[in-house]
């Protein structure tokens, strides 16, 4: 049963999610998803040259690298687990995709 929106309520609940990123802003809690890859990046970059060149053998090295080189996957998990605000018609956003 589809849920028709009329103008109005569209327009509080786009109010609504406007309000609540405001919020979430002034709080600290969203972060610059550019900035903060960017120094995820230097950071991993940092730590590969520190762990290559130090004295730790060959395989705590491929095994601290490879354990670094995921850290991407993780940030797009927590991103897919943080994205979870109705998109159009209140399915999840992975809903939406598999459509």
């Amino acid at each position: 049963m589809a849920i028709c929106m009329g103008p109005g309520l569209r327009t509080q609940n786009e109010q609504a999610e406007k309000l609540r990123i405001e919020n979430a802003v002034s709080r600290g809690e969203l972060l610059n998803k550019d900035a903060s890859t960017r120094t995820f990046g230097e950071l991993a970059d940092a730590l590969k040259q520190a762990v290559l060149s130090s004295d730790l053998d060959r395989r705590s090295k491929e095994t601290f690298l490879f354990y670094l080189s995921t850290w991407p996957l993780r940030v797009r998990a927590v991103e897919r687990a943080q994205s979870r605000l109705a998109r159009g018609n209140g399915a999840h956003p992975d809903e939406n995709e598999r459509r």
